[in-house]
């Protein structure tokens, strides 16, 4: 489920508005507050920081294009692992995937100028005591062979690891499956999961073997991938309607 649309949401990214104050402004040492992207655009950030609800370090970025026209311009209340990365889709539309907040995703598609935006519900619960983790990004890479896109990232306090998501159409609520459940569902062989690379069809993930004390290079076919997201798709879309 999509919390991002919620007005109790909305009404929680409302009350961080004080900390985009220029007394909140600070400057981040080691990080260039404009970054070049592809295909000639340039994303330009400030930083804030301050004590509301706790420590908050968040940002906002504007997508500019080559003319300088900001295209996007979007506020991250947690810059942890922040990240955006420009993707040529297979369907001939470019997207820009970032966040928004310390969970979620948002993708921006270039030529149209629309956005979808998702936070999963878990993390926002009615009740509090009803919390759930949910996986954190932190960088995306996509294979246009296949139409998968590798996250990386992790759950909250738990080792590195890479979400596998069927990115055929952008618009649609992300439901993954991570490197763990491929091979190692208890967590008692592989710790932190890192990408590789897409290669020959394959997904390619590396992952350090506890028991032997060695990194490992593990492959999978990307068509057996997508039988598992398609399956995992049908399964959430049953308990959904129920």
């Amino acid at each position: 489920m999509n919390a991002a649309y919620n007005e109790a949401y909305l009404h929680y990214r409302e009350s961080f508005s004080s900390i985009f104050n220029e007394e909140h402004r600070e400057e981040q040492k080691g990080i260039p507050e404009t970054a070049a992207l592809d295909d000639g655009f340039s994303l330009c950030s400030r930083y804030y920081t301050g004590t509301l609800k706790g420590n908050i370090h968040a940002v906002i970025h504007d997508l500019v294009g080559e003319d300088g026209t900001v295209l996007l311009s979007w506020r991250n209340l947690d810059d942890d692992g922040d990240f955006c990365r420009l993707i040529h889709h297979r369907n001939g539309k470019r997207y820009l995937v970032f966040r928004e907040d310390l969970y979620g995703c948002s993708i921006f598609c270039v030529e149209t100028g629309e956005v979808f935006r998702y936070v999963p519900a878990c993390v926002y619960p009615d009740k509090q005591e009803d919390f759930q983790e949910s996986f954190i990004w932190t960088d995306a890479v996509y294979d246009s062979k296949s139409g998968l896109l590798a996250v990386t990232g992790c759950f909250w306090a738990c080792p590195f690891d890479v979400m596998i998501l069927d990115f055929e159409n952008p618009f649609t609520e992300p439901e993954g499956i991570n490197g763990h459940e491929l091979m190692d569902r208890d967590y008692d062989i592989y710790d932190d999961i890192e990408f590789s690379d897409f290669q020959n069809g394959n997904i390619i993930l590396k992952a350090y073997n506890t028991r032997d004390e060695k990194q490992e290079i593990l492959t999978y076919d990307t068509e057996y991938i997508k039988g598992l997201l398609k399956e995992r798709f049908k399964a959430v879309r049953m308990e959904d309607t129920r």
